[in-house]
């Protein structure tokens, strides 16, 4: 009689091939794994249209803000734009708020499909004063205005919002600065200024806010550049809901350098990671990372990275995000004297190590930058970069858990392609919005990038006897070719247990099983049994199976692999089962992940 797990597998079944177009991709290497869905551009004869901003929204609808020529002469208004989740064109509002210059700095979806807008808007008063307003619009997501709102530079004044941020109860909060401070405002749901604080510098160089986020009693954390003694220094806020400032946490204030943070994320631990960089002589800047304790601003950690001796400014950490597994990834430029500005990609764990540094150089002659860092469900992350001088093009590259590029994509519309912002959304899929001049002048345009054919993760872990979640992940890339370089990684589990690699051919699965699901559907399959080491005594989850599935493919491993593992283009559907003495049917199971052999 089979034992339940026995009853499971079963021969070998056919191949199941999917194939993608990619029209327009101009891939750099073999190594693609990203490919265009739809772009959608809009030609405009009244001369150069820009994009400033991007948002998408929880169905996957595409917002677009342009700066577009204004009726007057030498002033810029809005065009917001918005794309249905297939790059059909749904409407378009335009606005110019006082008659002069408009801007968009900010944009945010609610879970609701509703759309905020930022802008930086300039006024002129009846006895001459210039100022520029903080303005917030609110729009359905059929495109009605709901409401206007603004904070109000006075006396020849510049406000202005760089970030947005939403709380529970659906009130806005904006970020940016007033002058030569930082600033701080609260919005409610029907538009009302609640609140705006100012925030306040002790020296030189300025204060003001480039980003911000909120923690789960919805009090509010921003970062940014204080001034200090030495032209400013990186400095990480706690503000509460009602606008009282909890505390004030400034790196190095009393060390000769200038720096600032450009961008923080919240670690799976509660933690607050601010990336950025400093300047310490005019030859000589690094980029810069640090972590906070919320509960008081507590310097947990700090890591500064010499990249070059190159000109100053150009080294810094643009992006930051946290995985699931607590490592904080970072995506910044450094100075190449070759090809004048380059890519790089960090990793750094939770207690502040350097755990990874990859540099993209590009196809270009210079200044390849980062525009966006997505974690994806695998554990990797993904790039958007925007390559080279007069002719650029955009990059989407992808990094695997341990921080090795393992694709890279380059899309062309055919001329100038200027890729200013992307964003995730549903699906696994990124978009990518900025201005091309393929058709003449410059145009809007937003690319939606597939990201279909990497490696991700479906269906729902269970929960071990320890009260651990598996947790899934990759290195390498998975090839038909290769006899090794493609682990698949199941961490979290419990240490020095047996288990094995279940594999389907046929696609995905959720069937309930031994307390936990089976994610893989029938006909299923399997590999040789591994172990999962860990800590050598006692029992906790520091145990992992790893396989290389591109050496089990080829029989490296024992077992006796499906021949189609080394068809390029099968799609395959794994997941761990492992003994977990005490859990529901003594067994582990996580979640699925799914991967697609490439050549």
């Amino acid at each position: 009689m089979k034992s339940p797990l026995a009853a499971l597998f079963a021969s070998p079944c056919a191949v199941l091939v999917r194939s993608t177009l990619a029209t327009g991709l101009l891939a750099m290497s073999a190594r693609a794994q990203a490919s265009l869905e739809w772009s959608a551009t809009q030609p405009d004869n009244s001369g150069d249209e820009f994009t400033q901003m991007l948002a998408v929204g929880p169905d996957g609808s595409v917002y677009l803000a342009q700066a577009i020529p204004g009726n007057t002469p030498n002033n810029l208004d809005v065009r917001l734009v918005k794309h249905t989740d297939a790059g059909a064109f749904a409407w378009l509002a335009e606005w110019d708020t006082y008659g002069f210059n408009d801007a968009v700095t900010a944009m945010l979806t609610a879970p609701n499909g509703e759309l905020f807008v930022a802008g930086y808007d300039r006024r002129e008063t009846a006895i001459g004063h210039i100022n520029h307003d903080a303005t917030l619009r609110k729009f359905s997501p059929g495109g009605t205005q709901q409401w206007f709102a603004a904070s109000q530079g006075v006396g020849g004044t510049a406000v202005s919002f760089r970030a947005l941020a939403r709380l529970s109860n659906g009130a806005v909060i904006g970020a940016g600065s007033k002058g030569a401070g930082g600033h701080l405002a609260r919005f409610s749901n029907s538009g009302a200024l609640e609140w705006q604080r100012t925030l306040t510098g002790g020296g030189f160089g300025g204060t003001w806010v480039t980003d911000v986020a909120l923690l789960p009693d919805d009090s509010i954390v921003a970062c940014g550049q204080r001034g200090s003694s030495f032209n400013g220094a990186l400095t990480l806020w706690r503000y509460d809901a009602a606008g009282n400032e909890l505390w004030r946490s400034t790196l190095d204030e009393l060390v000769p350098q200038q720096s600032h943070g450009a961008s923080l994320c919240i670690t799976p631990s509660g933690r607050i990671a601010v990336g950025g960089r400093r300047l310490v002589s005019p030859s000589a800047n690094d980029m810069a990372l640090a972590q906070f304790d919320p509960a008081d601003g507590a310097l947990d950690w700090k890591l500064y990275v010499s990249a070059n001796s190159g000109p100053s400014g150009m080294d810094e950490i643009r992006k930051v995000a946290a995985a699931p597994d607590g490592v904080i990834w970072c995506a910044g430029r450094r100075f190449d004297t070759q090809s004048d500005m380059d890519t790089v990609i960090l990793r750094v764990d939770g207690g502040g190590a350097l755990l990874s540094l990859e540099t993209w150089a590009g196809g270009a002659t210079s200044f390849d930058q980062p525009q966006a860092l997505h974690i994806g469900s695998a554990g990797q992350a993904w790039v958007s970069v925007m390559g080279g001088v007069g002719n650029r093009d955009i990059a989407v590259l992808q990094f695997d858990s341990a921080g090795e590029l393992v694709s890279e994509d380059v899309f062309d519309l055919g001329g100038d392609d200027i890729g200013v912002v992307a964003a995730a959304g549903p699906g696994e899929r990124l978009t990518i919005a900025g201005s091309t001049n393929a058709s003449g002048d410059y145009d809007a345009f937003a690319l939606r990038i597939d990201l279909g054919a990497a490696p991700s993760t479906y269906c729902t872990p269970k929960l071990n006897s320890l009260g651990c979640a598996p947790r899934l992940s990759f290195n390498g890339a998975p090839s038909a070719s290769a006899t090794s370089g493609f682990d698949v990684v199941c961490a979290n589990m419990r240490n020095r247990k047996s288990g094995l690699w279940i594999y389907s051919l046929t696609g995905p699965d959720a069937a309930p099983f031994q307390g936990g699901y089976l994610c893989t559907a029938a006909p299923r399959r399997r590999t040789p049994a591994t172990t999962s080491g860990g800590a050598a005594s006692g029992d906790d989850c520091s145990g992992m199976h790893v396989l290389d599935f591109n050496a089990f493919a080829h029989g490296q491993l024992g077992g006796a692999p499906a021949p189609e593992l080394l068809s390029p283009g099968t799609s395959v559907h794994t997941q761990v089962w492992a003994r977990d003495p005490g859990a529901v049917g003594n067994s582990a199971l996580s979640a699925g992940l799914r991967f697609e052999t490439a050549p």
